[in-house]
């Protein structure tokens, strides 16, 4: 049997607060508000052929598989 690996990296993280993200590595795009937040999270996951994630924080990770 053969074994398939499977791996997923984040592409962008969103967020209306900055202050919430440290590091780096990926894209930050900063926003003005939870709506707006979850627009830009469903339409990047689209065109990324990714999946969109709320982290509960404030900030959404944009994954692709």
């Amino acid at each position: 049997m053969t074994k398939v690996k499977l791996e997923k990296r984040a592409a962008f993280l969103i967020t209306a607060d900055p202050g919430r993200i440290s590091g780096g590595g990926v894209p930050v795009i900063v926003v003005d508000d939870e709506e707006e937040m979850e627009g830009v999270a469903a339409t990047l996951s689209r065109i990324m052929d990714g999946v969109a994630h709320d982290l509960g924080t404030g900030v959404y990770v944009v994954v692709q598989h």
